[in-house]
């Protein structure tokens, strides 16, 4: 029953990186499990050069995990360079 229930929760976040999964249909187990590949995603999205090349990258994820990018790189984005916010 364990691995059955694991196995699923991989699917869910596979399905969710996939773009077949909305974030917000996910198990809370699986939208907790899906922060560290947002967080990557964020961080990569932020080390790239220039705003234009940002932009693409954001827009080019799937439109079941965008907007919880977008939230991860403004939360990073104003840690790094707002410290008084």
């Amino acid at each position: 029953m364990i691995y059955r229930s694991n196995h699923q929760a991989h699917a869910q976040l596979a399905s969710i990186m996939a773009g077949r999964l909305h974030l917000r249909d996910a198990s809370p187990a699986v939208q907790s499990w899906a922060r560290l590949p947002i967080d990557m995603k964020a961080r990569r999205i932020i080390a790239l050069p220039t705003r234009e090349e940002r932009r693409r990258a954001t827009d080019a994820l799937p439109e079941t995990i965008r907007d919880a990018v977008r939230d991860r790189v403004i939360e990073l984005w104003e840690k790094k360079y707002k410290k008084n916010v």
